[in-house]
């Protein structure tokens, strides 16, 4: 298992398994980058459960197992959004506090 996990990213990251150009430094941003990339599909995700959930709510709203299951859904979608969103206050919270400026984007 370790094995393909090794190989997985090595085949999908190789600045990381190679090490590419600028040592430690290059590391870094190119793990901001991914990160910077990869925020914004989150947030989509958990808006989209939450929606799906809403849709199965109203559209199937005779069946009280569809409700349950929806419900379901809008919950964890709401929690989902709420607990990224508060950990992204935070985070910009600290970086303003400590004066923290990285590269073209402060958070």
């Amino acid at each position: 298992m370790i094995n393909y996990i090794f190989l997985l990213i090595t085949l999908l990251f190789p600045k990381v398994s190679f090490a590419e150009a600028h040592g430690i430094s290059g590391l870094i941003s190119a793990t901001q980058k991914l990160v910077d990339l990869l925020i914004p599909i989150v947030f989509a995700v958990a808006l989209l459960v939450f929606l799906w959930g809403l849709g199965i709510f109203v559209f199937k709203a005779g069946s009280e197992e569809a409700r349950t299951e929806g419900r379901r859904l809008m919950f964890w979608g709401v929690i989902a959004l709420f607990v990224m969103s508060s950990i992204w206050g935070l985070v910009a919270f600290l970086v303003d506090g400590l004066g923290i400026f990285s590269g073209g984007t402060a958070y």
